[in-house]
């Protein structure tokens, strides 16, 4: 146990600051103790002082010698500590000091954060100093502005280690953004073991606010010095003179109305520089850029999610300008232990960082991580409530959540089923939804109409849609090999075979390569968050939203930003939708047959408070000459307002095709809101079905039926032998009886739930965390105007079942396909059994028995009966298919029981 009293630790150069999973591939996986040492000298100057040697981040749990001596320990993973090393310390030659580090492997009880899922972040992964200071120190200072009374309330600690007390003056010099100077002393008594706090008030004629578009500082300056004048001690500090605060139902930054416009920052484990082939400690060219990207986007917060983040964030965040949400790393298990780490994580947190005027909010817990009975448990929920204390307490002039989105395990409300608030003691309520558009439009629609403020204002704080990530720009980054994070060893494992199934599912087929398949998911994913942010701004009673989230982090590629904080092809698009006053077309039909009418209410989101007065209306339809515009409009408060409604009809056109309505707000010529919506035009003769053979239909409703007829089908109610084609939406005896004797049917499974009863499984699939894509084989739909994976002319036809039990099923089979994040898709069959890693389809082909069978899962029906081109379309091409005639590599066969098993042609 005493080795390194007379050795060297020499086995391998390690980079500091630098997790040793991220700089040694032989350790990347290692969790256990080890050793650093370093030599070093003392300059001559810190003769007389105090010295200490400063870790910022450490994890986990630290144990210092100097000279072979030991010195002490700390516990704990994201925050600073120190050591006092002056009586250890050699000024005429070199001094060694020996680190040894232990990092756990279970975490359930330690505040470790996102590194449970992502890469570990053992070992010294932040800065590390020694400064001098003198025996008697100051040891806080903390600033509390008061814009209402312009004043800032400054309070000091200072210390001594000296035996005897002493006198000594306390001097705070306070410099404005004007560089005017304000000063103050006061006489203080320090002796050893004890604390000494001091409040000094300051008075400012006209305080310079910080503001988000302004953001001042205010210097403050604390020097500590004895009898003879001599500075014993000095440190110094920045704040601004800013105020938060919630009431009803908004947010207030200096008094004035703030609409959050924010993403969830991932804690990359470390950092974002993880991502790259050769690590290297963020600098300050990569901070301000990363801040920089999030102004350009409109953004004007970042949460940073369950990380302590580094000071230099904050230190820029305040000179730029952008608001910060922070929130400590969380703990799985609530035990006494992991409870009693978190708070002093959390104590540390906000004495560390609460001079910051760019912080806003501290949260606490997120989504009951470690808390997972608080909606029952009333030692959870008395945790909580301590906690937020502790946190107001420690800094009054901040808001704080308590549990973002703490739903528990109520699935129902976090998947999107109902908005619902599981808060113990708060300042703002928050909710979080993963429901998806276009496929999920009209769900997510509904939701966000049902969110109501209850006194407090509140936030939309996660929602979004992940990317696909781009392996071609990944591997060039690499030299070509896949990096060892998308193979990562995260519990989850969602990204492992990424690569694989591409091309084993046949995507390539599709898109072609990684590129066009990243950049063709960005596009339809922004399409989505487009129409999520406007939904959610065209409710009064929402304060504001964070989007999941700013960068690709690991498995979870959700960003705005890439894994190498580079712009996605959607930047400058989004950047408009995110702005004060933003133009929002209902989106009531999107799919018209020539010279329907088009009919929208048109609103306005203003988060100005300025008054807009005889404002223009303009609108057109792109390549046609039709526009109107509507004048007069006043919008006199912040917030949404219906502003007016609109209508045309739309032109007859020649072939079908996308068209874009156009919206513009102006004033004196000059335009305050823009946005566009996308419609799409099809011809009338896409109504008829062109076959002339007579169909069978098998439907208990009568709906299909007349429909069909009413579209120059010929139809027949049931299943006549003699009629070799039909479309069902039941899957019975009857029906297997019909295809046992060769018949050709197009099943059109919808809603119901089954399991088994082809060999197959028709279920709902699990996307989370990520969004489903669906594609179509283009050959088999010409006339819909459409991208792969499928948008928005298909919102009201998406499935929301998936077939599964596919690994035998040939892929030229799949006529539409569906995945999730990193190509694969878990489906869910019932409480206790979930399929993992599927291959799904909406729509497939199969020998059945000694007839043929298209399976289908997209909602067709009531679509189609209420006349929509795209179901009409899609129904009627999957019907001349199966008239024409087809081949199927894949075939099931009869047994005595009609439970088939799996069988290639």
């Amino acid at each position: 146990n005493n080795w390194h009293r007379g050795g060297r630790i020499r086995d391998r150069r390690a980079t500091v600051p630098c997790p040793w999973q991220i700089q040694f591939h032989d350790l990347r996986n290692y969790c256990g103790s080890a050793w650093y040492e370093k030599d070093f000298s003392i300059p001559d100057k810190f003769k007389g002082k105090r010295i200490v040697i400063v870790f910022e981040a450490v994890d986990y749990l630290s144990k210092l010698w100097v000279n072979g001596n030991y010195v002490g320990e700390h516990e704990g993973g994201h925050l600073p500590f120190k050591f006092d090393i002056t009586a250890l310390i050699r000024f005429e030659e070199n001094n060694t000091v020996t680190l040894n580090v232990k990092d756990f492997q279970d975490l359930a009880e330690i505040p470790a954060g996102k590194q449970i899922w992502y890469s570990r972040i053992s070992g010294i992964w932040q800065n590390v100093w020694i400064e001098a200071q003198g025996e008697s120190f100051l040891a806080d200072i903390f600033a509390l502005p008061d814009i209402d009374n312009c004043s800032a309330e400054i309070k000091v600690e200072a210390c001594s280690l000296l035996k005897e007390e002493k006198e000594y003056t306390l001097e705070l010099e306070v410099i404005s953004p004007n560089r005017e100077r304000f000063i103050q002393k006061e006489s203080v008594s320090l002796s050893s073991g004890t604390v000494t706090k001091k409040s000094f008030l300051f008075r400012f004629e006209n305080p310079c606010l910080w503001d988000l578009d302004s953001p001042k500082l205010y210097e403050v300056l604390a020097r500590l010095t004895d009898k003879k004048g001599r500075v014993v001690d000095s440190a110094s500090t920045d704040f601004g003179m800013r105020k938060v605060e919630a009431k009803e139902n908004y947010i207030y930054l200096n008094n004035r109305p703030l609409y959050i416009i924010g993403v969830t920052d991932q804690p990359d484990t470390p950092d974002k520089n993880v991502y790259r082939s050769e690590y290297s400690f963020p600098s300050d060219e990569d901070i301000k850029r990363e801040i920089k990207l999030a102004k350009e986007l409109g953004l004007n917060l970042l949460r940073k999610h369950v990380k302590c983040e580094n000071p230099r964030y904050f230190h820029w965040a305040d000179r730029l300008g952008i608001l910060i949400w922070e929130e400590p790393p969380f703990f799985e298990k609530f035990t006494k232990e992991s409870t009693q780490r978190f708070k002093e994580t959390l104590k540390e947190m906000v004495i560390r960082d609460r001079n910051h005027p760019s912080l806003i909010i501290w949260g606490i817990f997120n989504e009951s991580w470690g808390i997972s009975e608080v909606n029952t448990s009333k030692a959870q929920q008395e945790f909580v409530e301590k906690m937020y204390d502790l946190a107001k307490e420690l800094d009054p002039s901040r808001l704080i959540l308590d549990n973002s989105s703490g739903y528990g395990h109520d699935c129902g409300a976090f998947l999107g089923m109902y908005p619902t608030y599981h808060h113990v003691k708060t300042d703002i309520n928050d909710l979080h939804v993963y429901i998806t558009a276009p496929d999920h439009y009209l769900q997510f629609k509904d939701w966000v109409a049902k969110i109501k403020a209850r006194k407090k204002p509140v936030l939309l704080t996660e929602f979004g849609l992940q990317d696909p990530p781009n392996l071609d720009k990944i591997k060039k980054f690499h030299s070509g090999e896949t990096p060892w994070w998308i193979n990562s060893h995260s519990p989850l494992k969602r990204m492992e075979g990424y690569e694989s199934r591409f091309y084993r599912w046949g995507l390539d087929k599709i898109y072609g390569d990684f590129t066009y398949f990243h950049q063709s998911h960005a596009w339809h994913n922004f399409e989505g968050l487009k129409c999520e942010i406007e939904e959610v701004r065209k409710n009064p009673d929402v304060s504001g939203y964070c989007i999941t989230s700013f960068c690709d982090a690991f498995f979870e590629p959700f960003g705005l930003l890439d894994y190498f904080r580079d712009e996605k092809v959607f930047h400058e698009d989004l950047a408009k939708v995110q702005v004060p006053d933003l133009l929002i077309t209902e989106r009531s039909k999107l799919n018209l047959y020539s010279e329907e009418i088009f009919q929208a209410s048109i609103y306005l989101s203003h988060l100005r408070e300025t008054v807009l007065k005889d404002c223009t209306l303009r609108w057109s339809l792109a390549g046609f000459d039709i526009s109107g515009k509507v004048e007069g409009i006043e919008i006199k408060k912040i917030g949404p307002a219906e502003i007016a409604q609109i209508e045309f009809k739309v032109p007859r056109v020649k072939t079908n095709k996308a068209v874009r309505v156009k919206l513009s707000l102006e004033k004196d010529g000059k335009v305050l809101a823009e946005n566009y919506l996308d419609i799409y035009l099809f011809t009338e003769s896409e109504k008829r079905l062109i076959t002339e053979e007579e169909i069978n239909v098998h439907a208990p409703e009568k709906g299909l039926l007349e429909t069909l007829r009413q579209n120059g089908a010929r139809v027949s109610e049931g299943l006549k032998a003699k009629i070799p084609f039909a479309v069902s939406t039941l899957l019975d005896e009857q029906l297997k009886d019909y295809l046992s004797k060769g018949g050709r049917v197009l099943l059109l499974q919808e809603d119901t739930l089954v399991d088994d009863e082809m060999g197959l499984t028709v279920a709902e699939p699990i996307f989370f965390p990520g969004n489903p894509f669906y594609y179509l084989k283009r050959s088999l739909f010409p006339g819909i105007p459409f991208d792969n994976p499928l948008g928005w002319p298909f919102y009201r036809v998406s499935p929301h079942r998936v077939l599964a039990n596919l690994g035998r099923i040939e892929p030229a089979d799949i006529l539409s396909g569906c995945y999730g994040q990193f190509v694969k898709v878990d489906i869910q069959i019932d409480k206790e059994k979930i399929l993992k890693d599927e291959l799904a389809a909406a729509i497939t082909k199969l020998n059945y028995g000694g007839g043929k069978v298209i399976i289908s899962t997209f909602k067709l029906t009531e679509p189609y009966n209420s006349n929509d081109p795209v179901a009409t379309i899609m129904l009627h091409n999957l019907i001349e298919y199966l008239v024409r005639g087809f081949d199927c590599q894949t075939s099931i066969p009869f047994n005595s029981s009609f439970r088939p098993s799996f069988v290639r042609k």
